[in-house]
């Protein structure tokens, strides 16, 4: 066929196709000297583990990243967006033949997250989570910066996270031990196959129940958005988490709460984009990341002598990077 025919591919069997070549691709990985022990126990789903083990048993260098893209991307399925031929102006009746299986499937759904066809991806996907491996600094440093905030905003009541699927990363913020009054999952259809504790409950049924002073929200369902939801239940402070390139409203400012870059967070996170087999122009420099933690903090405004000024809720010594 031609590049000009892979716009046609439907989101099903794109996917079909990806489980196939990555499949492939892992066993062909694994039967190469991989520890099998340590994969095994890189896949338990109830403990973390350093982001050293996880390059070690993968053999790749997991730069910790500094900056991050803000480009936006359309989510996987959305065909609305320009192909990947289109950007890189490759002749749409050129043959298929002599491209890598790869290559096409990223030339047919550009929107998908960079680094999908390693081997890590794969596993991750699998094993724990669509796009994110949760690391022992990741969750200590989201732990940390969770429970200075309740502090600063002196909050008797638990953190709130919302949409939080299995309720997996509330369950070793909580196992950290360091965020007071504790972190509570919540999810519409939760998934209880693993045991963690979770609340059966929507973003909006939550934050009513509990009203939180602070909200937690990692990987928010893509095409939706819930942010004014949070505006609108006044919460002091809420935290997304997730890939800019996705479009989870990570790159844009959110007025009138103030937009902050957790980068001690953020350099600790570990995005499946952060090991992309074969980088990508278009999808932004090797050296910035995508996947980051951005907090929103309420803002308020003081006037005198006819100027006026606006605060966040925040003490200046945050341990963030501003």
């Amino acid at each position: 066929g031609t590049l000009q025919g892979l716009q046609h591919l439907d989101a099903r069997t794109w996917l079909g196709v990806k489980a196939i070549f990555c499949a492939k691709r892992f066993k062909s990985y694994v039967s190469c000297g991989v520890d099998l022990s340590a994969l095994q126990r890189l896949g338990e789903r109830h403990e973390v583990f350093p982001r050293a083990e996880w390059s070690a048993v993968f053999r790749l260098p997991l730069v910790r990243h500094s900056s991050w893209h803000c480009e936006i991307a359309k989510c996987v399925g959305d065909d609305s967006g320009a192909s990947n031929a289109e950007e890189a102006e490759l002749d749409p009746t050129q043959s298929t033949s002599g491209f890598e299986v790869d290559e096409l499937l990223l030339l047919a759904m550009p929107q998908v997250i960079p680094g999908w066809a390693s081997p890590m991806a794969w596993f991750i996907q699998c094993r724990l989570h669509f796009a994110e491996a949760l690391t022992t600094e990741g969750v200590a440093a989201l732990a940390h910066y969770l429970q200075e905030r309740q502090r600063t905003l002196r909050s008797s009541r638990p953190v709130i996270e919302v949409g939080a699927g299995d309720g997996r990363l509330a369950f070793m913020l909580n196992k950290t031990g360091l965020v007071e009054h504790g972190v509570v999952a919540s999810d519409i259809d939760p998934a209880h196959a693993f045991g963690f504790p979770i609340e059966k409950m929507g973003w909006r049924e939550a934050i009513n129940f509990y009203r939180p002073k602070l909200v937690l929200c990692a990987w928010m369902t893509c095409g939706e958005d819930w942010t004014q939801g949070f505006q609108d239940a006044a919460v002091a402070e809420y935290v997304l988490i997730g890939d800019v390139a996705a479009g989870y409203s990570l790159a844009r400012a959110h007025p009138p709460y103030l937009r902050t870059v957790l980068t001690q967070v953020s350099s600790e996170l570990l995005c499946i984009s952060d090991f992309n087999s074969k980088p990508v122009a278009s999808m932004g420099s090797a050296v910035q990341g995508s996947c980051c933690a951005v907090a929103f903090r309420r803002s308020f405004t003081v006037s005198h002598s006819r100027k006026t000024y606006t605060f966040s809720r925040r003490e200046q010594r945050d341990g963030v990077g501003l």
